[in-house]
């Protein structure tokens, strides 16, 4: 008798849990849904909106190579404080439920701005009147030892140079937009003969001022090696008077002997031999 009773507590048992697990419902997932457009054009700094509809834990990423931005999420509130003109970002949630958008903004502060100065060595530079950003300036060295940048207490960018190459540095504002500097060096030299031997280093530009002959001057050959990402011929550039061969040296794993000529408009042959 107790062994019958036992079986049919246990059916009943069995019974009962079937049917709580019957009542069970499926785990809803939520689209990702934003108070916002896909696309949107503003004239401010910042951007925020709502994710009104997900499945909680919020996470933002920006794509990459789309912009720049601080995002900051609470609660719901998304708060998006752009470092460049335009971004595009992407909001998740703990379901792996994602929405885009992009932004664009007019804003003069996160207009595109960078930097590129020339000068001569053991020179000095101020560079005044700064139309990045917000200011309140700071500056990293990225990399080259041919110049120093340095931020004034009135935001000004003081350059100092010290030999022949190329340096550059990151430029921030008090909000952290960033843009770069790049100091450009000049090495100088004359031709006055028919040849000129010169070494140079990579990542260097070279000034040659073409003293010798007629003037007019121009390349027998359009592209000596790979040494150079551009060569230039800047008609009486030098004082006026003298045609300038400009040689913008790569920044790579170059080495060796460059040789190329140049005939003048009286028919005069020059040869250029450059070793890095």
């Amino acid at each position: 008798m107790k062994k019958a009773v036992l079986f049919f507590f246990s059916i009943c048992l069995f019974i009962a849990c079937d049917k709580a697990h019957d009542n069970e419902q499926p785990e809803v997932v939520k689209p990702l849904k934003l108070s916002t457009e896909n696309y949107i054009w503003i004239d401010s700094l910042s951007y925020t909106f709502e994710i009104t509809e997900g499945n909680g834990n919020y996470a933002a990423s920006i794509a990459e190579n789309s912009g720049d931005a601080n995002i900051t999420i609470k609660d719901n509130k998304v708060t998006v404080d752009l470092l460049s003109n335009s971004v595009s970002i992407n909001i998740s949630d703990k379901k792996g439920q994602s929405a885009h958008l992009t932004i664009y903004s007019q804003a003069k502060a996160l207009e595109p701005c960078n930097y590129i100065i020339s000068m001569d060595t053991a020179s000095t530079y101020t560079l005044k009147n700064m139309d990045f950003g917000l200011g309140g300036y700071r500056v990293e060295k990225v990399k080259g030892t041919s110049a120093k940048v340095a931020v004034l207490s009135n935001d000004n960018l003081q350059i100092s140079t010290f030999k022949s190459g190329n340096t550059y540095y990151d430029l921030y504002d008090k909000r952290g937009r960033k843009t770069s500097v790049k100091v450009i060096v000049i090495a100088s030299y004359s031709l006055t003969s028919n040849l000129l031997e010169i070494s140079a280093t990579r990542d260097e530009v070279v000034h040659i001022a073409l003293k010798w002959g007629e003037g007019g001057w121009k390349l027998l050959n359009d592209n000596p090696s790979s040494f150079f990402e551009r060569i230039s011929l800047m008609p009486l550039a030098y004082d006026k008077k003298y045609d300038i061969l400009q040689l913008d040296i790569v920044d790579g794993n170059i080495g060796g002997v460059s040789i190329f000529d140049l005939k003048d408009k009286a028919g005069n042959i020059a040869r250029i031999a450059l070793k890095i």
